[in-house]
């Protein structure tokens, strides 16, 4: 009988009969042998179980080491050795998931078959001079080499059959004969004149080095082997090898996420999207009980839903089945939880902070500053800063270290500073779903104690002496414990100069130029870290900055007809990140300590006993430490 699970679909457009003929006449085994022979094969190339687990291939590195769901995908990508549907398989959802072994197996099979293969530049029509490649792409050139194609290598070497190839291999640069061979890519034009058979491109949304990276490496690897293999694609219905395209999640416009959606519907597309306890189901550490989380929308935060009103007009699509052995960790952060475990982008239409409510929760400090945008006159010499600012304020009680950062915006018309200090630290518990070990990590707790906005005058510019001015006075008048300053790199280096002449550690800092000043900015205000002065404008900035993926920006108008601005983000982001540096390299007082300070005996550090000390609080403290430790919604403080 037709072994239908390896000819359909079909081996090619023009062998199908002929095969379903040859296998019912003499056998599967001799029908393969046949076709291997009549398509220009050497001999037949393994399947790809064989591949996987045959000594003489890949089973001593790859394996019971695969994980069973991938081993089930790539039975269904490769119905038989001569034939594949699907030209883009797409891998998205959960860290930890082994994304990336998956992708380099099925890369190392389609070269695999490639080199059983008489003549592979006959067969595809391809000059013999050049190369064919299976380019490993990635961000940068130098994580293509060392992430991609280095292991690409070492598989290679630990495969009997790979490794008696390279042996073979006489081209310099050629890493198998038949000049097949791999190469690391970052930038399509790597690609330019390469016959490009296959490639991976790994963590696409996170290939951001430079603007419409992912794009156009995604792109530029379809147009390499459009030009070189469509010829004979067109003639067979199926490629000489796949494009990988592997990246956990980040946000719902992510490009991956973006692609995925585009090709659902597409034949030639296979789409994988696991949570991490459907890849490690077969570990047995998950009771088959679960609990329900909302994943969140355009216009609702995700949640954990507690009962079964909760369900009540949400999108039963957006709710999903969660195992309570993971309960904790969605409890303690469940964005980040969502990303990591779940595999769900979080909802953001290219904003950068997906929650609003979180936003509004944030701002818990009143902003001893007496308006909200302060006209300084650059002329009028008693019109200073410090007149604007509630001046008992500055009587600090907690006398840890401020961390300054001045933004001018891209106009020069406005400026933002921000001052802030780390109160404290949150231990949180996390278990480890590969291994059910539990691990902890010490989050920082930023308190802000103000925000200044600082306007030009019409026809004026922005007095940057008087700036100098109040730091002086803030520090010689006030005792105000200035660790750091630091400024963008707009009209700030002679203000760094006079600042460093006067005893002050100053620096140039720009948030725009890498990710992540803002992503711990983003990560602490989700998980209820950041203690913000309540400012409409800020709290604007905050709504509608944009993730464009190469850089955090503010979009030209915003949804109510202002003018998009985010100096006072980048202000209040640029001190929290000069705060957390600092914290890092020092090290700092862990929310235990805190605990002791306050007459705390408990041993368990942990967020009950944070709970706990909220629930029991000695309001003759909170003066000194209100603020000290995260809190949830609803908390009186």
């Amino acid at each position: 009988m037709l072994q239908t699970n390896k000819l359909d679909p079909v081996i090619d457009r023009q062998r199908e009969q002929l095969a379903r003929q040859l296998v019912d006449g003499f056998g599967y085994k001799q029908a393969m042998n046949a076709l291997a022979q009549m398509s220009g094969y050497e001999s037949t190339p393994p399947t790809i179980l064989e591949f996987i687990f045959n000594n003489d291939y890949m089973g001593d590195v790859l394996g019971e080491n695969l994980f069973p769901v991938w081993r089930a995908a790539l039975e269904e990508i490769y119905a038989n050795p001569f034939y594949s549907p699907y030209r883009e398989i797409m891998i998205t959802g959960a860290i930890g998931l082994g994304k990336s072994t998956f992708s380099l197996a099925g890369n190392m099979y389609d070269a695999c078959r490639m080199l059983h293969l008489k003549n592979p530049h006959k067969t595809f029509g391809i000059l013999k001079t050049d190369p064919i490649v299976f380019a490993m792409v990635s961000a940068t050139k130098d994580l293509a080499e060392k992430n991609l194609l280095s292991q690409w290598k070492e598989l290679a070497e630990a495969s009997p059959f790979f490794l008696s190839q390279m042996e073979k291999a006489k081209d310099k640069g050629i890493m198998f004969p038949k000049k097949i061979t791999a190469i690391s890519a970052s930038r399509k034009n790597d690609l330019l004149g390469k016959a490009v058979a296959g490639a991976l491109l790994s963590e696409l949304n996170d290939q951001k080095a430079i603007k419409g990276q992912a794009e156009d490496n995604y792109n530029g690897v379809l147009s390499r082997q459009d030009s070189r293999f469509g010829t004979a694609f067109s003639k067979t219905g199926s490629w000489a090898g796949r494009i990988w395209l592997d990246s956990s999640r980040k946000d719902s416009n992510s490009f991956l996420d973006v692609q995925i959606d585009k090709g659902r519907g597409r034949r030639d597309v296979r789409v994988f999207d696991y949570a991490q306890w459907e890849v490690h189901a077969f570990r047995g550490r998950y009771s088959g009980e679960t609990f329900k989380v909302f994943i969140g929308s355009s216009t609702r935060d995700p949640f954990i839903l507690t009962n079964a009103k909760q369900i009540v007009g949400l999108d039963d699509t957006l709710i999903i089945d969660v195992p309570v052995e993971l309960k904790q960790n969605f409890e303690s952060d469940i964005y980040k939880s969502l990303q990591d475990l779940a595999g769900k982008g979080t909802w953001s239409a290219h904003k950068f902070i997906p929650s609003t409510e979180r936003i509004g929760q944030a701002m818990t400090q009143a902003n001893p500053v007496r308006r909200e945008i302060i006209q300084l006159d650059f002329y009028e010499s008693h019109d200073q800063l410090i007149n604007y600012l509630d001046q008992s304020a500055l009587k600090l009680k907690v006398r840890e270290p401020r961390y300054i950062h001045i933004d001018v915006g891209l106009t020069k018309d406005k400026l933002g500073i921000a001052s802030c200090y780390v109160a404290g630290y949150v231990t949180r518990k996390h278990t480890n779903v590969l291994d059910g070990s539990v691990q902890e990590t010490r989050e920082p707790v930023y308190m802000f104690d103000w925000l200044v906005c600082v306007e030009a005058k019409a026809g004026q510019e922005i007095p940057f002496y008087k700036i100098k001015e109040f730091l002086f006075l803030l520090r010689n008048q006030f005792s105000y414990p200035i660790a750091k300053v630091s400024a963008d790199g707009y009209q700030s280096r002679n203000l760094r100069q006079d600042l460093e002449l006067a005893g002050f550690e100053a620096t140039i800092e720009s948030v725009d130029r890498l990710r992540d000043p803002y992503d711990s900015f983003k990560m602490a205000l989700l998980a209820g870290r950041l203690n913000l002065p309540k400012h409409s404008l800020l709290e604007t900035e905050l709504k509608n900055i944009m993730d464009l993926g190469h850089k955090i920006d503010h979009p030209m108008e915003n949804p109510d007809g202002s003018r998009g601005s985010k100096d006072l983000a980048d202000a209040c982001c640029g001190a929290a990140w000069n705060a957390y540096q600092a914290m890092a390299q020092e090290g700092g007082v862990t929310g235990r300590d805190i605990l002791g300070m306050l007459g705390d005996t408990s041993t368990v550090d942990n967020e009950s006993t944070y709970a706990s000390f909220l629930d029991n609080r000695d309001d003759r403290f909170m003066d000194d430490f209100t603020g000290l430790l995260s809190h949830q919604p609803g908390d009186m403080w």
